[in-house]
């Protein structure tokens, strides 16, 4: 039974889908931290190509908030945050939610704005913790 949930779930999201590469996001990321900006574009340019094609909730959500990673305008990386949150609003997926949220803040941080940056940092804290942890 537990498998076939699993299953049900993930062919819902577009993990076993044949043209998802449930990695790119992940790579995207790992390039912008590595401060490799072409390679980080590369991976995104395949994972919107996804997202383009399916229309699934991860990829899109995924692109966005690469893109917004990547942004180094304000408003434009606030965009991609706000489409991104939007495709997860279709499907519950609180990891993925969690990781926009650390992004945004992350990228208002560098744009020293600490004090906004608090609100997402904390919603992604809540939303990865027990209840009993929380924070208000």
């Amino acid at each position: 039974m537990t498998d076939q949930i699993i299953e049900d779930r993930a062919e819902e999201i577009g993990f076993n889908n044949p043209i998802i590469d449930p990695g790119l996001g992940d790579l995207a990321e790992a390039h912008i931290r590595l401060g490799d900006l072409d390679g980080a574009d590369r991976a995104l340019c395949r994972l919107e190509d996804q997202a383009s094609a399916t229309g699934l909730v991860w990829p899109v959500a995924a692109a966005a908030r690469c893109r917004g990673l990547l942004s180094r305008d304000l408003t434009a990386a606030e965009r991609c945050f706000a489409e991104a949150e939007a495709a997860l609003r279709r499907w519950k997926m609180p990891f993925e939610q969690a990781r926009v949220r650390l992004s945004r803040g992350k990228v208002l941080r560098r744009h020293q704005h600490g004090a906004e940056a608090r609100s997402p940092l904390r919603k992604a804290w809540n939303l990865l913790t027990p209840q009993e942890l929380q924070v208000a």
